[in-house]
């Protein structure tokens, strides 16, 4: 039997498309703002206790926000869609652990001293939910994250050390939001930098943003979402603990935004097709093949998805 329709990987998306899903699915507005903190917090909680690098929080993450875009989440578990990008990511990532021990962590992060029926029974929902997590990713394992680029950056820029820590902690928080699904990782650790330069009046600018394979426009659309995640949720990010002046992100933001609306640059159309939440009451099974962006020049006139 041939498969009836196409299901085509999107490693980046436009800031009009996540919009769209996020109204779909549930993840707009201040509701929608609590359950990624929330997700953030669970993940950073669960792999500092089981010492994973940051490569898998961070893949984690992309997971967390990528099955959060396709898939209703009005009865989706957090704690089951944090567990399953866990442990999917550090299979991706080759960090393995036991699912056993990714949901104990879980329940030691929020105080439940949980017995052995219930960490086995949330260990097979894991399991279960993983397939999903796949399917929703396309199986497209492209992961590369920031973090290593921001310390190859300030290395290049013999940033100071302080420079170099803030854009990492940056990096970090930057997962909390959608800014890693826009723009590749060398384009979001960029920004991040830059950042956390402005933030400590380093003196490195001006800048060439295409001598690092970006262009202004990108780096400033990351900046501009980050400065925006900053102002609303300062006080819930890694960045709060160093204290810093919150009317600073006001002061960078604004020549960013003016710039970005004088901006007279004609950006491609935005392609909304095929942008709908997944139904799973559908079985996919034997009726869906997948492939990465690039081969759909492939598949003729086949269902694309």
């Amino acid at each position: 039997m041939q498969p009836s329709i196409i299901k085509v990987s999107r490693p980046y998306l436009a800031s009009g498309q996540i919009e769209l899903l996020q109204h779909q699915t549930g993840m707009a507005g201040p509701e929608g703002n609590q359950k990624k903190m929330q997700g953030f917090r669970l993940a950073r909680g669960i792999c500092r206790q089981l010492h994973f690098p940051i490569n898998t929080f961070a893949t984690a993450m992309v997971l967390f926000h990528r099955t959060t875009l396709f898939n209703p989440t009005k009865d989706l578990s957090l704690v089951v869609l944090v567990c399953s990008c866990i442990l999917l990511a550090t299979k991706i990532e080759d960090t393995p652990k036991k699912c056993r021990d990714i949901v104990a962590s879980a329940f030691k992060y929020r105080n439940h001293a949980a017995s052995t029926k219930e960490i086995d029974d949330l260990r097979l929902t894991v399991l279960n939910f993983e397939q999903r997590v796949l399917q929703t990713d396309v199986f497209d394992f492209r992961f590369s994250q920031a973090h290593q680029y921001v310390i190859k950056i300030a290395h290049t820029l013999k940033l100071a050390k302080k420079t170099a820590s803030m854009a990492w902690t940056i990096a970090t928080d930057m997962y909390a939001c959608e800014v890693a699904l826009k723009r590749p990782a060398h384009t979001t650790a960029f920004a991040c930098i830059v950042l956390a330069a402005k933030l400590l009046d380093e003196k490195i600018f001006p800048l060439n943003s295409a001598t690092y394979k970006s262009s202004r426009t990108a780096v400033n659309e990351c900046l501009s979402d980050l400065l925006k995640f900053y102002k609303a949720n300062y006080h819930e990010t890694l960045l709060s603990a160093l204290e810093i002046d919150a009317r600073l992100f006001d002061k960078i933001y604004e020549p960013i935004r003016r710039e970005q609306e004088s901006q007279t640059t004609s950006f491609p159309q935005q392609s909304y097709f095929g942008l709908a939440i997944r139904d799973w009451s559908v079985s996919e099974t034997g009726t869906a093949r997948y492939i990465l962006n690039w081969g759909i020049k492939n598949v003729g006139d086949e269902l694309i998805s």
